[in-house]
Order: structure tokens, then sequence, then C-alpha cells
């Protein structure tokens, strides 16, 4: 049975995966895996990509309690494609909604590199509720640098994309006062 922090906490990551869905599926399929250097960045299906290596990597890391952030596959399939994309995300979210309750406070350690060049790889210890929280952070990071990428390209996008809860609950809370 699900206690109500892991159904938020999956639920939370599981509706950031399906807000990239449908914000691939708002752009235009050339545009989704274009480089757009005019606007400052590689592939806008790069930001995607990349939400979805750092998701598979949480989950690949329960096996054996350690998630390697740098290890990322970064599959161009998924971000020149839209179709691939929608696909990875789908079994993401199927794997995320099969977690027991029990794994949200699963102890993990993650490791990732702090420079470039360095040999640094510092680890730290944490759980996979404090990853998905902090990958439903990530997601709502790279929306919102999709957003700016799509509104300079001419191209709308639906909703509160790229917005954080907390903002858009601050957002409701003073409407009426100003």
């Amino acid at each position: 049975m699900n206690t109500p922090a892991q159904t938020a906490t999956v639920t939370a990551i599981c509706a950031s995966l399906a807000d990239g869905e449908r914000l691939i599926e708002q752009m235009d399929r050339q545009f989704y895996g274009t480089p757009r250097p005019d606007l400052g960045c590689d592939r806008p299906g790069a930001h995607i990509r990349h939400h979805l290596d750092h998701v598979t990597l949480l989950l690949d890391g329960l096996q054996d309690g350690l998630v390697d952030y740098d290890a990322r596959a970064r599959d161009t399939r998924i971000e020149t494609d839209p179709d691939q994309a929608i696909a990875a995300s789908a079994a993401l979210r199927r794997r995320l909604e099969a977690l027991d309750a029990a794994q949200i406070d699963q102890p993990l350690r993650i490791c990732q590199r702090t420079t470039a060049g360095g040999r640094d790889r510092p680890t730290a210890t944490t759980s996979l509720g404090r990853e998905l929280l902090f990958l439903h952070s990530h997601a709502v990071h790279h929306y919102a640098l999709l957003g700016i990428l799509l509104r300079a390209a001419g191209v709308w996008i639906e909703g509160d994309m790229g917005v954080m809860p907390a903002t858009l609950a601050h957002r409701q809370a003073t409407a009426g006062s100003a």
C-alpha cells in the first residue's frame, strides 16, 4: 500500500514526465530535434533527453544503491525523435508507478563530478524520495528553459510549464492582494 508521502512524490515526478510528453506534442517535430545555435542551445530535445537520463539513472541505481548522475546514456534518438522521447518517458512512468512504498526511504549514494577537468567525484548519502523531489525540480527547470527557447522561436506553449508549484501557489495566494 502506498503511503501519502510516497504517493505524492511519485505522483509529482510522474506528472512532470507527463508534462514533458505534452510539451513534446506541442513542438514541431523538426524543431524538437534540430540544433538551435541561434537560440544559444543544442537541440530543444536535448533538455528532455537530459531529464529522462537522470530519471533512468536513479531507477537503475536502486539495484546496487549507487546513482551515478554522470553515467548518462545521452541517446541522441531521444533528443531527435519525439516519438522515442515520449515512449521512453511513458516507460519511466510505468517503472515509477511500480515502485514499492517501502523504497521511498531507501538509502542511496549519489556521485557526480564537481568540475569538468577534475578527478573528484564526491558521493553523498540520500534517499529515493529525496532524489525524486530533486528530479521533479530539475524537470521544471529544464521545462522553463524549453519555454524560453520555444517563445524565442515564436512558439507559444500552454499552461504553467516551467513554473515551480511553490511559485504557482504564491501567485494564487497573492492574486487579489495587489
